[in-house]
């Protein structure tokens, strides 16, 4: 529902919508104690507009599972999945839990480090090959102990489309839509599948509209509660959210606040390749996102009951991004009662 009363300043909702005016956005949505406060489409897009998840579809997948659990397919985040993937029993992928193949920490071979153009590379084969699933469970490289790392590997997010189909016994687009979207009443739209008849990308690539991508947000935000309803189990929320000791900065889908770092990214800490700026510390420390390519954003911040969605392309070249802007401009736009104004990020 809309807010009879706006509780953020207008010039400040402006200075925003202006910011991501340049920023080559399709949706800007601000969302706060249970009402959407301001709703902009720039350009010829309209709320029926279908945007490219991109990464976005990994917080979903992450949902995905926390439904399974719910509904008893999943003992726990730390069952082993090759209950589920059996043919990684009696293999050194059978030390991989369901919770690593969430956090990044499945021991797979880092995604940044196996780029490359021909069709039998392993990550163009994680991608694009007709059978991606196959590939992924059988032929992607393994390097490190499960749970020893943190590496950013799309293909381990793609897993989950595996694990949901095989726990569940539903396919895995139904399961989002019988148990993710249509329980927050969001809208369906199109999922990237690698062949007719045959497996989706969990990991990216799933068409939805804005509004779709906001109710997951809210859903996290409310800690699985949806209208009163439990969506996800309890704890399930704050496990998400539970920085692992690879990476300060990055839970099971979402990335987390954190100690402020100028630049940081959704790779290895010790990595510089896809760093985004901070031009500041965020001014609620427990503000977490979702962050996919093209920066898909969802700021999420329980303190303000905020959430700030942001869909679209890349940022033309040579355009800066700024993490903070969006949300320390809001938070700057809220009048807190006395005690209530959340504790800054240090």
């Amino acid at each position: 529902p809309r807010a009879e009363a706006a509780t953020i300043s207008p010039s400040k909702l402006a200075e925003v919508t202006d910011y991501f005016a340049v920023r080559n956005t399709i949706a800007l949505i601000v969302w706060r104690k249970g009402h959407i406060e301001w709703e902009h489409n720039y350009g010829d897009n309209n709320s029926e507009t279908l945007v490219d998840a991109k990464s976005l579809g990994k917080p979903m997948g992450v949902i995905a599972v926390g439904r399974a659990i719910a509904e008893g397919h999943i003992q726990s985040l730390d069952q082993r999945a090759s209950d589920f993937i059996t043919e990684w029993q009696g293999t050194p992928k059978a030390g991989i839990l369901v919770r690593h193949l969430l956090d990044m920490r499945a021991g797979y071979k880092p995604q940044e480090e196996i780029r490359g153009n021909g069709p039998n590379h392993p990550n163009a084969r994680a991608y694009l090959h007709p059978r991606h699933e196959y590939v992924i469970v059988n032929e992607y490289p393994m390097v490190s102990l499960p749970g020893t790392r943190y590496d950013y590997a799309g293909p381990s997010s793609a897993l989950v489309g595996v694990l949901i189909e095989r726990a569940t016994g539903a396919q895995y687009e139904d399961w989002l839509s019988r148990e993710v979207l249509t329980p927050l009443g969001a809208r369906g739209g199109r999922i990237w599948m690698n062949r007719e008849g045959g497996m989706p990308h969990a990991g990216c690539c799933t068409l939805l509209p804005a509004d779709s991508f906001l109710r997951l947000a809210i859903l996290l935000l409310n800690d699985g509660l949806w209208e009163g309803v439990r969506l996800l189990p309890e704890g399930f929320v704050a496990q998400i959210r539970t920085p692992t000791p690879q990476n300060p900065h990055a839970g099971m889908g979402v990335y987390l606040a954190g100690s402020y770092v100028t630049w940081r990214g959704p790779l290895n800490p010790e990595s510089e390749l896809g760093r985004i700026f901070h031009g500041e510390p965020y001014l609620a420390d427990d503000l977490f996102l979702f962050d996919g390519n093209a920066r898909q954003v969802a700021y999420i911040i329980p303190s303000a009951g905020l959430v700030i969605l942001r869909v679209g392309q890349w940022p033309r070249s040579g355009v800066d991004w700024d993490h903070t802007v969006a949300p320390n401009t809001l938070l700057r736009g809220i009048e807190f009662a006395p005690g209530q104004t959340p504790t800054a990020q240090q």
